[in-house]
């Protein structure tokens, strides 16, 4: 079979030595910040697991310090809406209630702690790469369609290295942790519409809430630099990445309506 110059068109060739030393992670993280078009480029031509688990894996531990050091305040929450709802049993159901409820509100308080580090440790790792594999597999399919010739692990690579601002938000919000700062409602302006969980009022969620949540400064850096990264690796227009974008930040506010429908019907049900 004749070989033809044009077939090493198709060989992965090997980065060169000014390539190697801008694919080091600290400085992948600097160029995604201060030259995200160039480091993506650099990012969708070399991809690989060796690139990915970086930031994925950074993200991870600084949201679990985070969650480690506000989990004593977690727990005094918990604690004082278990008082008040015992509080409720006395004025409804008198002595009697209230002693039942707290032989129970015990055994909960007793195995909550257990079931919060089980999700901190499981839960928020397990939940940022799969949250990655899910927006990797819907830019590659819509930028597929829209005619792009990306290849998978291309796309989750620079979806993983567009997760930069959140890894600053997290330092941000680590150093918050460490002062003893605690939101009930971390998720962009979602706090505006968050139900009191003190108050009367039955808990009904805003529908606004998932769209809120979008709405905050490093999520929207994110949001951008995913852009950034479906240009580099689908090689479309500036309108269809950004289209792509949008799309996906759609599927995300409709999931996070159909969650507040089916909280809201659970809370209806219970009452």
């Amino acid at each position: 079979m004749a070989f033809d110059e044009s077939d090493l068109d198709a060989i992965e060739q090997p980065p060169t030595p000014a390539d190697v030393a801008r694919l080091k992670p600290w400085q992948l993280l600097w160029d995604c910040i201060t030259g995200p078009v160039a480091a993506m480029g650099r990012l969708a031509e070399h991809p690989g697991w060796r690139r990915w688990v970086w930031p994925l894996g950074l993200l991870a531990l600084l949201n679990l310090g985070t969650f480690a050091l506000q989990t004593p305040m977690r727990g005094r929450l918990a604690g004082a809406l278990i008082q008040a709802q015992l509080a409720k049993a006395q004025v409804q159901m008198g002595d009697a209630g209230a002693a039942g409820g707290a032989v129970m509100a015990s055994g909960v308080t007793g195995g909550m702690n257990l079931v919060q580090t089980i999700f901190g440790v499981v839960g928020i790792p397990l939940g940022i790469l799969l949250g990655t594999l899910l927006t990797a597999a819907i830019l590659h399919f819509v930028g597929t369609v829209l005619g792009g010739q990306q290849a998978f692990g291309q796309v989750f690579t620079v979806a993983a290295w567009a997760k930069a601002p959140l890894i600053l938000g997290a330092v941000v919000k680590l150093a918050g942790a460490a002062a003893g700062n605690f939101d009930m409602s971390p998720a962009g302006l979602s706090g505006l519409v968050a139900q009191d969980p003190f108050g009367d009022d039955p808990a009904v969620g805003s529908y606004l809430g998932p769209l809120l949540g979008q709405i905050e400064l490093w999520n929207l850096w994110y949001l951008a630099l995913l852009a950034v990264a479906v240009l580099a690796v689908s090689r479309v227009s500036k309108g269809k990445a950004l289209g792509a974008v949008a799309l996906l930040v759609g599927m995300r506010v409709l999931a996070g309506a159909a969650g507040v429908a089916i909280g809201n019907l659970v809370g209806n049900f219970g009452q």
